[in-house]
């Protein structure tokens, strides 16, 4: 969301469309986790998320700062790496 918007957690949160929307697609992600298999994961984690992110010192995504800059997302440890420590 913030690659496509160009924009920061904080302006993310502001504006009333995309704080709905990044709940909704977390939700759904959370809901493929658990389809192929990840424990331990429900919609309380995103709620948890959206609140602490609210509270940080607003900041631009790690994807977000790899695509500015022009470097390869580091998929394998945001996604495998972290579902395989954090919820098996």
């Amino acid at each position: 969301m913030s690659v496509v918007h160009n924009t920061t957690t904080d302006q993310l949160n502001a504006n009333p469309d995309t704080a709905r929307l990044i709940p909704a697609q977390m939700r759904e992600v959370i809901d493929v986790a658990q389809a192929c298999g990840v424990r331990n994961l429900d919609y309380s984690f995103a709620d948890e998320m959206m609140e602490v992110t609210k509270t940080m010192v607003p900041y631009s995504p790690s994807m977000k700062l790899d695509y500015q800059f022009h470097r390869p997302m580091e998929i394998h440890y945001l996604y495998v790496r972290f579902i395989e420590g954090r919820f098996r």
